[in-house]
């Protein structure tokens, strides 16, 4: 037999049990497990933070004022924040359920710090006024 068709040959033999094995791994269920409860609340959190920092983005105007497009990008920038907060309650909120209050003080504390404003920010509302 020539080289040519000893591929062949083997090539014959063994086509048959590699699409066996290939239709076994497709018809064979998703190996990765499922998500958890902590993930799935994740997941919700950071899809309501880019739904609302995507309607504050769709507000955005080249025909905006300058104070009107300053003032939505400060909501853009908040609520990125408030998203990251909401992670970090989330966080705090299972590791209380495990039993791990000081990491959820922590991720507390935490979610307050990215909540308030900075000294620069602070003198920067006094100056503006009351929020409206």
């Amino acid at each position: 037999m020539r080289a040519g068709n000893i591929i062949l040959a083997i090539v014959l033999l063994c086509l048959p049990a590699a699409l066996a094995a290939d239709s076994a791994v497709a018809s064979r269920p998703d190996s990765t497990p499922p998500p958890t409860p902590h993930m799935l609340e994740i997941r919700a959190a950071l899809d309501d933070g880019d739904r609302a920092i995507s309607a504050l983005r769709a507000r955005l105007s080249p025909t905006a004022s300058r104070a009107e497009t300053t003032e939505l990008k400060r909501r853009i920038a908040r609520a990125k924040l408030e998203s990251e907060a909401a992670l970090l309650r989330i966080q705090a909120s299972w590791a209380r359920t495990e039993g791990r209050e000081d990491l959820a003080r922590r991720f507390e504390s935490e979610a307050v710090a990215v909540l308030a404003p900075r000294p620069r920010d602070a003198a920067a509302a006094a100056r503006r006024g009351p929020a409206h």
